[in-house]
């Protein structure tokens, strides 16, 4: 990853200085499916209690994710990132190793969603691809990035994963992929919001299990459908606790915008938003808004911030209000 340093800004060994990884209490264990992974193609695996990890796209010291934390992270941006713990080289049991079969269960009422107990049906589809990739290199480990577990404060983690800015790829990744991403970008709420929902898990007291959608439901989401899929993400919550929680999420985005615009030079693609809020009624009720996902991350020679994300902020700030009103009405759209 080459960084180039904008005029004026300090030293980006700085943020190395101040994102340094933090000491592990234990040691990692052998990785299993993370039962709460609703988006990307990269598993995220649970490795011990309120550890994960993200397995590196390439191995040794260049991998792009691995510099954003230890090299490039800005100290406007910590509070909402998780906290980093290093590398480790994870073992990855197979679905036969581990025992944990796929949890689905048929009668989900729309193309893209599952209802399911127990893991994640798309955080299961992206485990158990990569290991079978990862087989086929005669691999049985990896080196991974292993970070604080966002969902460990939840008995029962609702999450909705929002995909951030315009852009999904840097100027180094070839021409051929960052045009089938513009194509893919450009039929989605992504060209004009700066956002769109690419994967839903909120919790169903009554039942005791999870309603997913997927993110091909979410590309399926106009900008007129976002603010009552909000409300729907917040499914049986109580009118209180939905409008607290909007609440929190409304000044945690506020201070990411501000600072994502101290973030001169910074440039975040492809990286994603997560929403979550307890989803059990009898737990205390908390909310929270973290980013994730800095594979595409780059430090630019450019002194402007991220306009793309800086619109997503905006976006989202206008479609949390209106998720609101509709709270407030007794109506979803």
């Amino acid at each position: 990853l080459e960084a180039s340093q904008p005029p004026g800004m300090a030293d980006p060994a700085g943020a190395a200085a101040a994102t340094a990884a933090a000491p592990l209490a234990e040691e990692v264990g052998v990785a299993v499916p993370f039962s709460h992974q609703v988006g990307g193609h990269t598993p995220c695996v649970r490795v011990s209690a309120g550890l994960v990890a993200k397995p590196l796209s390439g191995r040794g010291e260049r991998s792009d994710e691995r510099v954003f934390y230890e090299q490039l992270l800005p100290r406007s941006l910590r509070e909402f990132v998780p906290r980093y713990y290093g590398v480790r080289d994870v073992s990855f049991a197979s679905g036969t190793d581990q025992g944990t079969e796929e949890s689905s269960v048929p009668g989900a009422a729309a193309a893209g969603a599952a209802i399911f107990e127990g893991v994640n049906p798309w955080g299961r589809q992206c485990y158990d691809r990569y290991v079978a990739q990862l087989r086929q290199r005669g691999h049985t480990s990896w080196p991974c990035l292993v970070l604080e577990d966002l969902m460990a404060r939840y008995t029962h983690p609702c999450v909705l994963d929002i995909k951030m800015g315009t852009r999904a790829h840097p100027d180094d990744v070839p021409e051929e992929k960052r045009a089938a991403a513009r194509a893919k970008w450009a039929a989605t709420t992504s060209a004009t919001l700066g956002l769109r929902f690419c994967g839903m898990q909120r919790y169903q007291p009554a039942s005791g299990r999870n309603l997913f959608e997927d993110k091909y439901h979410g590309r399926e989401l106009r900008e007129s459908d976002l603010p009552g899929a909000l409300v729907r993400f917040l499914g049986l919550c109580d009118r209180s606790a939905a409008e607290s929680h909007i609440k929190v999420w409304l000044a945690a985005v506020e201070r990411l915008s501000a600072a994502v615009q101290e973030a001169a030079g910074y440039r975040f693609y492809s990286c994603s938003l997560l929403l979550l809020f307890e989803g059990d009624p009898a737990s205390n009720p908390r909310a929270d808004a973290r980013l994730i996902d800095f594979a595409n991350a780059r430090l630019t020679a450019d002194p402007d911030c991220d306009r793309g994300l800086l619109l997503g902020c905006a976006s989202l700030l206008s479609l949390l209000a209106r998720a609101g009103t509709l709270l407030a009405a007794g109506s979803a759209a």
